[in-house]
């Protein structure tokens, strides 16, 4: 259970895990000849040792670059003073005149959900800007703006 929302957390392949929202999932099927084998809990704390949440394993991950107003650049930097990252493998790359930042982090790109880069990213709306790759700055405004015409209506 994450905030309001219910998720299975499965491994696919080899030690490749992904996140399932369990709303989505429509059926389940078990075939007679499938072996089911324990989870070896020391793999999945090595996996996610250095993940604020289970959201940061979800592969393939890609870097995303934004910029930060002053005031949530301030909130980030007293976070980090204290070994606290918000963003999973954060670095600040740039400190600005006017009191922003720009930083470079990681998320998981799962295709069209993005529930990675979601579950970093819209709690700090709209105090943040994507900047880089494209394909994440084309993805929040078509995002936002599906969600303001749903408004609308």
């Amino acid at each position: 259970m994450v905030d309001d929302g219910w998720y299975l957390l499965g491994e696919i392949s080899d030690k490749e895990y992904r996140l399932f929202i369990l709303d989505y999932i429509k059926e389940i099927k078990v075939s007679k000849n499938d072996i089911f084998e324990a989870v070896d809990y020391k793999d999945i704390d090595e996996m996610i040792k250095h993940s604020k949440t289970v959201w940061h394993i979800t592969s393939p991950k890609i870097k995303i670059k934004a910029r930060l107003n002053s005031r949530i650049a301030l909130k980030i930097l007293e976070m980090e003073e204290k070994g606290v990252y918000y963003f999973s493998n954060q670095k600040i790359l740039k400190t600005h005149k006017d009191g922003s930042i720009t930083i470079e982090f990681e998320t998981g790109d799962d295709g069209k959900l993005q529930i990675d880069f979601k579950k970093q990213v819209y709690p700090w709306l709209p105090d943040i800007e994507i900047l880089s790759p494209k394909k994440y700055v084309d993805f929040i405004a078509e995002d936002l703006c599906k969600k303001d015409i749903q408004k609308r209506k």
